[in-house]
């Protein structure tokens, strides 16, 4: 899962970019701990808009996506999928902190 959250961070980077990728573990009881994990790149971005709809299968926000990135519009939505599985979650936040 992290891979591909990676992979889609260098695949929609930019020229030299820079991405960040921290966690931080959290212990829950004496048998569970809680991983969380944070992903900012430099990329080329998203709107608000297409933000909403990230997780939705076959959703690119461009329709040259596809020819440009290459890509099916999958990843995300399999990787929230297989992270809920586990009993886990994920998200996209807007106001991730300045990290650059």
């Amino acid at each position: 899962m992290l891979m591909n959250i990676i992979s889609n961070a260098v695949k929609y980077n930019k020229e030299k970019g820079v991405i960040l990728l921290s966690y931080y573990e959290k212990q829950v009881d004496d048998r569970h701990i809680l991983f969380e994990f944070h992903c900012k790149d430099t990329g080329v971005g998203m709107s608000k808009e297409f933000q909403n709809h990230i997780f939705e299968p076959f959703t690119q926000e461009t329709s040259g996506a596809r020819s440009v990135y290459g890509g099916t519009g999958l990843g995300m939505p399999i990787t929230k999928k297989l992270i809920e599985k586990m009993g886990g979650t994920i998200k996209l936040e807007r106001n991730f902190p300045q990290l650059f």
